[in-house]
C-alpha cells in the first residue's frame, strides 16, 4: 500500500507495516517475534525474550519462574548492578533483608573497609565500629592495629600496648600492676622494682596518714601552697601558722625570725631583738648586758640614746650610794647645770639651803651685781644695800661713788667729798 507503507510478501506472507499497528483484540504470534532484527525478540519454541534496549516497566513485575540474565544487570545505570562475568553485585542504595542472610565466600565492603574471611569468619573493620547495645564476646578478642574508642577516650597503642583512658577507670576488685606505674609521663610514678612513688603535683589526704618507714622527699615540701614549706636545696622550712612543741626544742645553727627581727647567733648564743621585748615576770641577767640601739622602757619613762648614751628618766632617780657624774650635769636643759671641766654650777631657779652655806673661791651673782672676792672677802654690791637692823663695821669702810643716806639726808659727793647733812650735826669737839 502506497508503495511500502503496508506490504505482504507473495511467497512467505511476511508483512511489513511502515506505520503503527493497532489491535483491539488479542494478538497471537506463532513462530516467534523479532523487532528491528534483534532489538526485541521472542524465541518461537521457548518464548525466551531478548531486549537489546531498555525495558521500562511502570507497574509491578511478577516473575514466577527462574530469571536468567546474560550480560549482567544494571538498574538505573549504577543503582543496582550485577557484573556479567563475575556476578559481582553493587547496590548504591540500601539492602534490606527480612530473613536470614547467608553469605558464602566471605564478605568485603568497599574493598577492605569491612571484611569477613571465607573460612575463618575473621572480621576486619577499617573504619569505626559503633555498637549501641551490649556487646558480648565469648572467645578471645584479638585486635591488631591498636584500639581507639570515641577517638581518644580509650586507646591501646598498636606496637607497645600502651593504654590511655581519657575518663575514669573504676575497678571493684584488686588492681595488679606489673612493670611500675606512670601517669601523665611523670606526674605520678611508681618504680617497678622498688615501689618508690613520685608525685609531681599535690598529694591530698583527707584521712589520717600513717608512715611506718622513713619518708624521703626530693624537691622540697609544700603544704597548702605556703602554709608549711621545706626548700628543695637548702632545707629551709617556713611555717605560716603556729608551731607548737610539747617537748624540748633543739635548734642547731642559730635562729633567725623574719630575717633579722629575732636572731640567736649560732656560736655565741647572742640574741638580737629588732622589736620590743616584753617581760611580765622578773628578769635575771647574770652576765653583762649589751644593748645596741639604745634603750627605751615604757616608751619614754627610761631611755638611753643609741649614739650618745644620753639617759632620760621620766620618774624619780633614787641612789643609796655615792653618785659619780662625769661630763657635767644638766637638769631640764639649763635649769640646773654643772660644767664638766670647771664644776661651775648654774641654777635657773631658787636655791634654798636650811644649813650653813660654805662657798670657797668667792661669790659672783649675775656676773658683777654682788661679788665677794675669794682672797680678801671684799664685797661689791652693784645695786642698793638695804639693812633693816644695826650694821657693825669693824674694819675700814671704803665707799666708791659717794654716799647717800635716806636719799638726801646725809650725802658725800663722789668726786669732791662734799658732805651735806639735812639734819643736825652734833659734835663734842669745840672749834
Amino acid at each position: 500500500m502506497d508503495t511500502d507503507k503496508f506490504t505482504v510478501a507473495d511467497d512467505s506472507g511476511n508483512t511489513a507495516i511502515a506505520g503503527t499497528l493497532t489491535t483491539t483484540g488479542a494478538t497471537v504470534l506463532n513462530g516467534g517475534l523479532a523487532m528491528d532484527t534483534d532489538k526485541f525478540t521472542v524465541a518461537d519454541g521457548s518464548g525466551n525474550t531478548a531486549i537489546a534496549g531498555t525495558l521500562d516497566v511502570t507497574g509491578a513485575t511478577t516473575v514466577t519462574g527462574a530469571t536468567v540474565l546474560n550480560g549482567g544487570l544494571a538498574m538505573d545505570t549504577d543503582k543496582f548492578t550485577v557484573a556479567d562475568d563475575s556476578g559481582n553485585t553493587a547496590i548504591a542504595g540500601t539492602l534490606t533483608t527480612t530473613g536470614a542472610t547467608v553469605l558464602n565466600g566471605g564478605l568485603a565492603m568497599d574493598t577492605d573497609k569491612f571484611t569477613v574471611a571465607d573460612d575463618s569468619g575473621n572480621t576486619g573493620i577499617a573504619g569505626t565500629l559503633d555498637v549501641t547495645g551490649a556487646t558480648t564476646v565469648t572467645g578471645a578478642t584479638v585486635l591488631n592495629g591498636g584500639l581507639a574508642m570515641d577517638t581518644d577516650k580509650f586507646t591501646v597503642a598498636d606496637d607497645s600496648g600502651n593504654t590511655a583512658i581519657a575518663g575514669t577507670l573504676t575497678t571493684t576488685g584488686a588492681t595488679v600492676l606489673n612493670g611500675g606505674l606512670a601517669m601523665d609521663t611523670d606526674k605520678f610514678t611508681v618504680a617497678d622494682g622498688s615501689g618508690n612513688t613520685g608525685i609531681a603535683g599535690t598529694l591530698d589526704v583527707t584521712g589520717a596518714t600513717t608512715v611506718t618507714g622513713a619518708t624521703v622527699l626530693n624537691g622540697g615540701l609544700a603544704m597548702d601552697t605556703d602554709k608549711f614549706t621545706v626548700a628543695d636545696d637548702s632545707g629551709n622550712t617556713a611555717i605560716a601558722g603556729t608551731l607548737t612543741t610539747t617537748g624540748a626544742t633543739v635548734l642547731n645553727g642559730g635562729l633567725a625570725m623574719d630575717t633579722d627581727k629575732f636572731t640567736v647567733a649560732d656560736g655565741s648564743g647572742n640574741t638580737g631583738i629588732a622589736g620590743t621585748l616584753d617581760v611580765t615576770g622578773a628578769t635575771t641577767v647574770t652576765g653583762a648586758t649589751v644593748l645596741n640601739g639604745g634603750l627605751a622602757m615604757d616608751t619614754d619613762k627610761f631611755t638611753v640614746a643609741d649614739d650618745s648614751g644620753n639617759t632620760a628618766i621620766a620618774g624619780t632617780l633614787t641612789t643609796t650610794g655615792a653618785t659619780v657624774l662625769n661630763g657635767g650635769l644638766a637638769m631640764d636643759t639649763d635649769k640646773f647645770t654643772v660644767a664638766d671641766d670647771s664644776g661651775n654650777t648654774a641654777i635657773a631657779g631658787t636655791l634654798t639651803t636650811t644649813g650653813a652655806t660654805v662657798l670657797n673661791g668667792g661669790l659672783a651673782m649675775d656676773t658683777d651685781k654682788f661679788t665677794v672676792a675669794d682672797g680678801s672677802g671684799n664685797t661689791g654690791i652693784a645695786g642698793t644695800l638695804d639693812v633693816t637692823g644695826a650694821t657693825t663695821v669693824t674694819g675700814a669702810t671704803v665707799l666708791n661713788g659717794g654716799l647717800a643716806m635716806d636719799t638726801d639726808k646725809f650725802t658725800v659727793a663722789d668726786d669732791s667729798g662734799n658732805t651735806a647733812i639735812a639734819g643736825t650735826l652734833e659734835s663734842e669737839l669745840l672749834l
